[in-house]
């Protein structure tokens, strides 16, 4: 069961959204248990009075067993929040009541927070995608035979003009995530010079510098110009 105050607190501070996240139950949870072990202490302190002093003893040292536990729950959480963000000021000496009170509204900013970002990144993958797919599209229909490669070599996009090229049997769909590296070695056989072919690709790759209008002669008596351009 809520503490009354604590359960004021959350209708007043926390956006009713973020009841159902785990990490805001288990938060609020801690809190509460803080809430009603501070009322019980308070009530055992008004007892106290009317105990004898063996008595006394013993729940004056609970009462300090539990107050360094809370002490040391507020310190990690401080800690905590600090490793979160080492930019957020929250006051060191002020109640206990009104630490956890602030640290539940400075988490409840960085949740809005983090929402508004995922919300953007959202957004930015959506117009990522919009680009790519328009990319895609101009490169399959432009009518030269294109190759687009990754660091790894790894293909990213090709057309289907460059399939034909090579008399490749897959669709440009299909290659995507080949490696190019093995693609060479397949198809070197293809032109008058092979060792030359892929000692130029290991060039070209080496010194990532644009060529353009490179010749190359197929044993098929074609010439194709290679362009390449490093990104």
């Amino acid at each position: 069961m809520l503490h009354k105050l604590l359960d004021r607190q959350i209708k007043k501070f926390i956006d009713p959204s973020l009841l159902e996240r785990e990490e805001i139950k288990a938060f609020i949870e801690t809190v509460n248990n803080s809430y009603h072990s501070f009322e019980r202490d308070k009530q055992l302190a008004n007892h106290a009075f009317g105990i004898s002093e063996h008595e006394y003893a013993l729940v004056n040292e609970r009462l300090s067993e539990e107050l360094k536990m809370k002490r040391d729950v507020i310190k990690e959480l401080h800690l905590t929040i600090k490793k979160l963000d080492e930019q957020a000021i929250l006051p060191e000496y002020v109640s206990e009541q009104d630490f956890l009170l602030d640290a539940m509204q400075y988490l409840n900013e960085q949740i809005g927070r983090r929402k508004e970002t995922e919300l953007k990144l959202q957004d930015s993958k959506k117009h990522l995608d919009e680009f790519n797919k328009r990319l895609s599209t101009l490169i399959s229909n432009m009518n030269v035979g294109v190759l687009l490669e990754d660091e790894n070599r790894d293909i990213l996009i090709t057309n289907q003009l460059f399939c034909d090229l090579f008399s490749i049997p897959a669709s440009p769909d299909h290659l995507v995530g080949m490696n190019c590296a093995g693609s060479a070695e397949q198809t070197k056989h293809l032109f008058k010079d092979p060792d030359t072919f892929i000692s130029n690709i290991e060039k070209v790759l080496k010194d990532q510098v644009q060529v353009l209008g490179d010749i190359l002669e197929m044993e098929d008596g074609r010439i194709l110009l290679r362009d390449y351009i490093p990104i």
